[in-house]
């Protein structure tokens, strides 16, 4: 009866976490997968879904299939330039609005991103595998500049949706892209202990 009773409580437990998982913002993190956009090819566009992390993601501009690799980008609004984050190159969503998708959905994910335009009304939605909603919110940048973005979630996620303003054709700038896959669930390290239990009982 007592081992009925932690079982119930230890799924309640989990289950109560489960139910307010969330996404929330994180620093800077070193990653299971990195992209630094150096290696994928001399600068130019390139037709999109285009794979990085090595394969375990792509990255699509949702609209023009094209993402850009480039040594700098300048606005034709503002007239002001943005240059590589790090190393020579960077990528880049010559709209603005993107989708990265990942291979093994991942529990943080993290990189710069930048513009040399003027950018409002921008907004980033986290997927889990199931194209479930796990959360939205304001994506805000300022030209002409860099700003890391991390994140981390317990429902492990599977597609960002950026819209970097509230109108497509504004060009957003991608550089160091990071992120961790996750570690064995709490719930499946619960059962193999309740598994043991029983065993030796």
């Amino acid at each position: 009866m007592n081992l009925r009773r932690s079982l119930l409580i230890a799924l309640m437990v989990f289950g109560v976490a489960s139910a307010n998982a969330g996404v929330v913002a994180i620093g800077e993190f070193a990653g299971d997968l990195y992209e630094g956009f150096e290696g994928i090819g001399s600068p130019g566009g390139y037709q999109s879904p285009l794979g990085i992390m090595g394969g375990a993601a792509t990255v699509d501009d949702s609209l023009a299939h094209t993402i850009m690799i480039a040594y700098s980008l300048q606005s034709g609004l503002t007239g002001e330039s943005i240059y590589p984050y790090n190393g020579n190159l960077m990528g880049g969503s010559v709209t603005g609005w993107f989708t990265i998708n990942f291979t093994t959905p991942v529990v943080d994910f993290g990189g710069f991103f930048g513009t040399a335009d003027d950018l409002q009304g921008s907004s980033i939605t986290f997927k889990d595998a199931g194209g479930a909603v796990i959360d939205s919110m304001a994506f805000p940048l300022t030209h002409p500049q860099w700003t890391w973005y991390g994140w981390h979630s317990d429902t492990p996620i599977a597609t960002i949706d950026i819209h970097a303003a509230a109108s497509p054709g504004l060009g957003v700038t991608l550089d160091d892209f990071r992120a961790n896959v996750p570690e064995p669930s709490a719930l499946g390290l619960l059962l193999v202990g309740i598994g043991l239990v029983l065993r030796r009982r």
